[in-house]
């Protein structure tokens, strides 16, 4: 591996972090428009005053946005982190073996 294809690396890891970014700012965006949904459904369609299956559906749905919004923040970001950090000490231990 050259000190070169180790800037190419970490560009692209750059690039996806920012695209990863850019997905959870939208999925956030996504639960906050979606969590007022199951209120407003049981606000005006009940059966026996009980929540519908679309309520559970709908509440599933605004949580598995959340734990995805979540997993991708806590987990792939902060992996993608240290590839970066990896790549970079890749690359100085190849600049002082050049040197």
């Amino acid at each position: 591996m050259s000190v070169n294809s180790c800037y190419e690396a970490i560009g692209r890891y750059n690039a996806l972090k920012v695209s990863l970014s850019n997905v959870v700012g939208q999925l956030n965006a996504a639960h906050s428009r979606i969590s007022p949904v199951p209120g407003a459904i049981l606000s005006s369609y009940s059966v026996n005053e009980n929540k519908t299956p679309i309520v559970g559906r709908v509440e599933a749905l605004d949580k598995d946005i959340a734990d995805t919004a979540n997993y991708i923040s806590k987990t792939v970001i902060p992996a993608i982190d240290k590839a970066i950090s990896q790549k970079r000490k890749e690359m100085t231990q190849l600049q002082q073996e050049e040197s």
